[in-house]
């Protein structure tokens, strides 16, 4: 991966491709493809939360929230009561864990792959949940700005990931939610042992259109 660039990476050539596509089509949603050039996670956070900026402006308004927020507390703490604040998270880069200024610095520079941290900046800067569906995991993050004491005052953002490659957009099936569970239903009902099956599926499915009605 770090010997890569981002303009070597094809949609059709990235790793789990089609278990993207199963997980976003679980959740009713297409994928919207974002240019690869570095700045793909800001592409697809541009597109969801549909703002009328530049990737290097919302870079830029990314890294001035963690300027802000650098004394934030980022865990409850460990067994001794230690509590660990943003600014003191380790950053593994090159080889070297870097100092909080030497990370403000790198991820300041356009193209730079977006980390953790600044997916966090972006649900405190946006006040809005951000949920990340990935290409390995069912288990899908979602990040809250109210565990950091920022009041949501939107709809979830809902992007995909391709572990460790590249993120992209989403939007909402043509076919709508309803459809879509009730094709599940129907599916998973052809034979009477899948029954359980079909309820737990359902189940599932009226779960993400919860998500769904408040992002649609």
């Amino acid at each position: 991966l770090e010997k890569s660039t981002p303009g070597d990476l094809k949609l059709g050539l990235l790793p789990n491709t089609k278990s993207l596509e199963k997980r976003f089509n679980e959740w009713g949603l297409s994928i919207v493809s974002t240019p690869k050039d570095g700045d793909c996670c800001l592409h697809a956070l541009i597109h969801v939360a549909g703002l009328k900026i530049t990737t290097d402006e919302l870079r830029k308004l990314l890294i001035q929230t963690l300027r802000e927020k650098e004394n934030m507390y980022m865990d409850d703490g460990n067994s001794q009561g230690t509590r660990t604040r943003l600014n003191e998270y380790p950053t593994p880069a090159y080889g070297r864990i870097l100092s909080w200024k030497d990370y403000l610095e790198m991820m300041s520079k356009p193209k730079e792959w977006c980390d953790e941290k600044m997916i966090l900046a972006a649900c405190i800067y946006l006040k809005r949940e951000i949920i990340i569906i990935s290409s390995v995991t069912d288990n899908n993050i979602v990040w809250d700005p109210k565990k950091y004491g920022v009041q949501i005052e939107g709809n979830p953002l809902v992007v995909g990931h391709y572990h460790e490659f590249h993120y992209v957009g989403s939007t909402l099936c043509t076919t709508g939610k309803f459809t879509v569970i009730l094709i599940n239903f129907v599916f998973h009902c052809n034979h009477l042992h899948h029954l359980t099956g079909a309820i737990l599926n359902c189940f599932n499915q009226f779960r993400r259109s919860y998500i769904l009605r408040k992002i649609s």
